[in-house]
């Protein structure tokens, strides 16, 4: 940002955007509040922030944050804290998944929050992480690019994720409200791992984490805690489903013309049926209902006395595994008894 004075001892606007010159009043009108010097007093994430967004980014932040350096008493501190939802995940290897950052306030009016995060990238891939619907976007006069004011840093070399969000006085109050969700991708197996992915937090008042600022005037950190997020992660699936149990078999009353014929998987699967061998899952004719169970069934009707059947089944696991080989269900229906005569199937004779 460049001021040009004129003669006038006034300054005028040289190639400003009107954040620009909204920034430059705020900050004159701040500036017995404001050191921009280096000192003892001026806190590391109150630099970065009022640098940042004078720069551009927004004004509002720059109020909400202003530090009086004459002002030593800090006020009773809030217990907020920053916590995942949901605070556990079972995943395959390979599996995408979403989770919540979000904030409780505990009953304070809270003006900026920072949460650093680090995941390890060995095990987890940053695939995006989105500030849409933030308990700080609604109704917050601070905007930038038609979004509200935010900062949002990503190291993928260290696995490094820092989320900044600023709503001007009075903040935010809620004991569960969003402000970020991040989506990863799990690379490796991990069994109940919390270190994993977590949340950056060393102690209340330190500003070389996560942090959670007061509306006191103080620019306050009240974060007092985090929460874990517990992540399992399973080697990928790829055993297909064992079928057993097929029904019926054998022979059938001469009078059946109706029939349940049925399997079980040991596993969650779902299952389809042809009437000839060597047919592909996903091109068989039938299915049996019971998806996502492991007991399987189907009624055939039409059959005939002195017929015989044969069906073909194949399963699908939820994982997508299918089996490669026919399941074979054969059975058979008595012919009728005709009075005087045998009771041989069709096509046969008696020696």
């Amino acid at each position: 940002m460049e001021f040009k004075k004129q003669k006038n001892g006034e300054v005028e606007d040289a190639g400003f955007r009107p954040i620009d010159k909204e920034a430059r009043e705020v900050v004159g009108l701040w500036k017995k509040s404001f050191i921009f010097i280096s000192r003892a007093e001026m806190k590391t994430w109150k630099m970065v922030l009022v640098l940042a967004f004078v720069a551009g980014l927004a004004t509002a932040i720059v109020a909400v944050v202003s530090f009086d350096r004459e002002q030593k008493s800090r006020a009773s501190l809030v217990p907020a804290r920053i916590f995942f939802t949901p605070a556990s995940l079972s995943l395959e290897e390979g599996e995408q998944f979403n989770v919540d950052l979000n904030l409780d306030a505990a009953g304070g009016n809270v003006v900026v929050s920072r949460v650093d995060i680090s995941y390890n990238t060995s095990n987890l891939q940053l695939l995006s992480s989105s500030t849409s619907g933030s308990a700080f976007s609604s109704e917050n006069a601070c905007v930038y690019n038609s979004k509200p004011c935010e900062i949002v840093t990503n190291d993928p070399s260290l696995g490094k994720l820092s989320i900044t969000l600023s709503k001007p006085s009075p903040g935010v109050s809620s004991s569960s409200g969003k402000i970020a969700t991040v989506t990863f991708k799990a690379l490796k197996p991990m069994s109940g791992s919390t270190s994993d992915l977590k949340i950056d937090f060393s102690s209340q008042g330190s500003y070389s984490d996560s942090d959670i600022i007061l509306d006191d005037g103080n620019g306050t950190d009240t974060l007092s805690g985090v929460g874990l997020l517990s992540l399992s992660v399973s080697a990928p699936d790829t055993t297909t489903p064992v079928i057993s149990g097929g029904s019926p078999t054998g022979q059938l009353d001469s009078t059946t013309t109706e029939v349940m014929m049925s399997v079980r998987t040991d596993e969650e699967a779902s299952c389809r049926y042809a009437k000839t061998a060597g047919v592909e899952y996903s091109s068989m004719e039938g299915t049996l209902e019971g998806d996502g169970s492991t007991n399987h069934s189907v009624s055939l009707s039409g059959l005939v006395s002195g017929a015989t059947y044969d069906y073909y089944v194949k399963c699908r696991d939820i994982s997508g595994n299918s089996t490669v080989d026919d399941y074979r269900i054969n059975f058979s229906v008595k012919s009728v008894a005709i009075k005087g005569k045998s009771t041989l199937s069709p096509g046969k004779t008696k020696k």
